[in-house]
């Protein structure tokens, strides 16, 4: 057994790796976070924000006395349409905003990446301690959370994307604790996980669903005798009272009707419906009658072949291996306790795609809705190559091979973040990219336009007038600009016969082919493009 001085000098070096790659992580994120553009959603999520705070600014006023400064142009909360949306990271963003007194658009948005993406550097943090108390490998821990961190896909969106990628940051905060809770349930691990889940669903109200897998795994325990019953009844109730109360605390849209509105916000969720269409494997369809395998077809689409094979194995080894269990005459689930956090990872898995699946949940824009789901499936992939290195144990030259193959994904993650820049969020793996402008949505959220804009011959013209091809809002991407590109560009819409440029990103809510306004005037031509590899992002049309 090691000495507390051996283990010391153990973690040291460690500690000082992980501190190191922290700073360099931080240093990218400062150094890249205005490389993006705007996205459609942006302002509106922004609004979100506003509104909240705006509601207690007033009730700060009013109950309190103070004399703080109502925000002007903003709706009140209960006439919002979107009030049952969760605001934590929007209310968070906007006190910043004010904090820090910035008032220029570009400001605002580029500080909002700056913060997205610094919260998505806690949740790889985090990441990386869960996989290294489950598996107590630095390799597996650094490699695992380097996967996450580089995937394209996340990687880009982490600077922009203020719903999926703070979900999925918060979602893996929660696996931490509930590690930790699962292992020892005293009242400091009762009450951290109580509060994140908490805060996981003042992020999007589907959190919810994780505070019911904690409930349901007590309650296992309970039944294979690891709790008593007067134990498992203290402990539902303490974290039951911790979360609902830290619910109430944290979301605005609850406090004047605590227990309808937190209905509303579910049945809301769980209701939603867009009514655009999609395009998907070469046909629009219907956001809400989407084919069963929409979901697992863009997941295997987007990421890498090597990770989607290890994930694939994955699955079947965790499948394979809790199936059989079941079939035992003593229904036992688990042997040890990595054993039961990996089934517990694998339900975080399988019981919001059962959700979807029974809710008829409508789903669009890929799977940026589930990408909360991912981290636990890297934690599984992780894990098999962990098993698999105790079953071949004594096969040298498959432990380092499996070595190999982990740093090749993590290598091929990080080429494609270099190759794509700073449209990493169009990334399509070998099999998918060549036909993935005829089969997918690319830039849905028009984080291209910017640099479209930008690449316009404005030097040559006093004013220029741009019109737009399918969905996409200029107008956002244009005050992203210098003073003096801004002061030239005048958007106009669909309006095509009084412009001089026409931008789109080929991103339509119908098929183009049986669609007016989607159909280019004959008197434009192709001026220039944005494209990485075989991908066309972005369009840039001239009048003749």
């Amino acid at each position: 057994m090691k000495s507390k001085n051996q283990n010391k000098n153990f973690f040291l070096p460690n500690k000082i790796l992980i501190t190191f790659l922290i700073v360099i992580l931080i240093v990218i994120g400062f150094y890249l976070h205005n490389d993006y553009g705007i996205s459609i959603d942006e302002e509106s999520t922004r609004h979100h924000g506003l509104v909240s705070l705006n509601y207690i600014i007033k009730i700060l006023n009013n109950y309190f006395y103070l004399n703080l400064n109502v925000l002007e142009n903003i709706t009140e909360l209960k006439n919002y349409e979107l009030r049952e949306y969760g605001v934590i990271f929007e209310l968070f963003a906007a006190i910043c905003e004010k904090i820090f007194f910035l008032k220029e658009y570009d400001d605002i948005f580029y500080f909002r990446h700056l913060l997205n993406h610094f919260i998505f550097l806690i949740g790889i943090y985090f990441f990386y301690k869960i996989l290294f108390k489950a598996y107590n490998n630095v390799y597996l821990a650094i490699i695992g959370s380097g996967i996450l961190y580089s995937t394209p896909r996340i990687f880009a969106q982490s600077f922009y994307n203020s719903k999926d990628i703070i979900f999925l940051s918060v979602f893996i905060v929660c696996t931490y604790f509930a590690y930790n809770f699962f292992r020892k349930k005293n009242f400091n691990n009762i009450f951290l996980i109580g509060f994140f889940i908490a805060l996981l669903t003042c992020v999007r109200s589907i959190g919810f669903y994780f505070y019911l897998i904690i409930i349901f795994f007590l309650f296992l325990e309970f039944l294979d005798n690891k709790i008593k019953l007067n134990n498992f009844v203290k402990i539902t109730f303490y974290l039951t009272f911790i979360y609902f109360l830290s619910v109430y605390s944290l979301w605005p849209f609850l406090w004047e009707n605590p227990i309808n509105n937190f209905i509303y916000a579910i049945k809301s969720f769980s209701s939603y419906g867009w009514g655009g269409k999609v395009l998907y494997l070469g046909d629009f369809h219907s956001a809400k009658h989407l084919p069963w395998h929409y979901m697992p077809v863009w997941i295997f689409a987007t990421i890498s072949i090597p990770l989607s094979i290890l994930i694939f194995l994955a699955l079947i080894f965790t499948t394979f291996r809790f199936s059989k269990r079941l079939s035992n005459i003593n229904f036992n689930m688990w042997n040890n306790q990595l054993e039961f956090f990996s089934l517990f990872v694998f339900t975080l898995i399988i019981a919001p795609i059962i959700l979807i699946i029974t809710n008829s949940s409508t789903l669009y824009n890929g799977w940026r809705h589930v990408y909360f789901i991912f981290p636990p499936l890297v934690i599984l992939a992780i894990g098999f190559i962990y098993y698999t290195k105790i079953i071949f144990n004594k096969k040298k030259f498959l432990l380092k091979t499996l070595n190999v193959f982990l740093f090749i994904i993590l290598l091929n993650n990080i080429t494609n973040i270099i190759r794509l820049h700073p449209y990493q969020y169009m990334y399509f793996n070998f099999l998918f990219e060549k036909d993935a402008n005829k089969n997918f949505e690319i830039d849905y959220w028009g984080l291209s336009n910017r640099d479209a804009l930008i690449k316009l011959p404005i030097n040559k013209y006093e004013k220029i007038n741009v019109g737009v091809l399918g969905l996409a809002n200029l107008e956002m991407s244009r005050k992203l600009l210098p003073d003096d590109l801004k002061k030239k560009i005048n958007i106009v819409g669909e309006n095509f016969n009084s412009v001089d440029f026409i931008v789109s990103t080929s991103n339509f809510a119908d098929d183009p082919k049986y669609v007016d306004r989607y159909k280019k005037p004959e008197n434009f031509k192709l001026l220039y493009q944005i494209k990485k590899g075989n991908i066309i992002i972005n369009k840039v049309f001239a009048k003749n």
